[in-house]
């Protein structure tokens, strides 16, 4: 009967077979069923920590009288193909403008942070992190510089980048972020704050598939 039944169904049979490997290949991409929802696999699952890391660093640029560049070295780890956690932290160098753009010490800052980043559309990416840095009180700025006190003062940053691939495995970046908790004494000029970067991504050498010759 079933033979009867399929008589002459080969090409709808084999269009419903292609279909289904077509949704097999889909499905691949996702775990289990949890709870009667699909759970889609993490594609970073069991690669190599090379291939994980993400190493590199943030300019931001603070003009005025005195100009002041932050340097800022990262450490990241891409927790899904996705999302990114990481650990940075930061130096400001100044420099004096009446003294042919020599160094001087007068707003050094230093401190640390932690930031996560999620990648929405072609390259761009949500950034939020959380910073403390370490400088000049300038509430007391009536205070002559060597007198006053160094305070930490605590950062929220939240805004979007934009990636853009450089050569290989190297990338540049771009952010706008705005800071929450910036105020009079904040250790930033305004809380808008643009950042120019680059990161080296997945250093770890990728095994290539072999295949059976039949």
């Amino acid at each position: 009967m079933a033979k009867d039944h399929f008589a002459g169904q080969q090409e709808k049979l084999l269009a419903a077979q292609s279909k289904l490997t077509k949704l097999k290949q889909k499905m691949g991409k996702f775990g289990a069923l949890n709870g009667g929802k699909l759970k889609k696999e993490n594609e970073m699952k069991g690669k190599p920590l090379g291939e994980r890391l993400v190493l590199g660093g943030n300019f931001q640029l603070h003009p005025g009288d005195l100009v002041s560049l932050d340097i800022s070295p990262i450490v990241g780890y891409r927790w899904t193909k996705m999302l990114r956690i990481g650990l940075g932290g930061t130096y400001r160098t100044t420099f004096d403008e009446k003294e042919k753009f020599l160094l001087s010490d007068e707003k050094e800052v230093f401190g640390y942070r932690g930031y996560v980043e999620h990648d929405v559309y072609k390259g761009f990416y949500v950034h939020g992190e959380y910073e403390r840095l370490n400088g000049t009180d300038l509430s007391k700025k009536n205070i002559p510089q060597d007198n006053r006190a160094n305070t930490w003062r605590d950062g929220a940053l939240l805004g979007l980048g934009k990636s853009y691939q450089i050569k290989n495995k190297i990338k540049g970046n771009v952010m706008m972020l705005y800071n929450f908790l910036y105020d009079d004494q904040s250790h930033y000029n305004k809380p808008w704050n643009l950042r120019f970067g680059f990161e080296l991504i997945g250093s770890g050498k990728q095994k290539k598939k072999e295949t059976n010759k039949q």
